[in-house]
């Protein structure tokens, strides 16, 4: 920006949502159950579906996208 800010090491079009994610929250999962019977945790298992399809979404979504969306508006 005008006073300073960030600066990117690679091009806005190569960019995903999922990269600003791990960027600033690391790759650890979002869910983690405690309550562990045999192998997995139901839940978690169902969790990391959703979790990987969340992250599959986000891959998919750039950085330039919604710089194209906020110049629309």
């Amino acid at each position: 920006g005008a006073n300073g800010g960030y600066r990117l090491s690679r091009k806005k079009d190569d960019i995903t949502f999922l990269d600003i994610i791990h960027a600033i929250e690391g790759n650890a999962s979002l869910f983690e159950c405690e309550f562990v019977h045999g192998d997995e945790c139901l839940i978690q298992a169902v969790m990391k579906e959703a979790e990987a399809k969340m992250e599959s979404h986000l891959k998919e979504a750039k950085l330039v996208d919604l710089a194209q969306k906020q110049t629309q508006a």
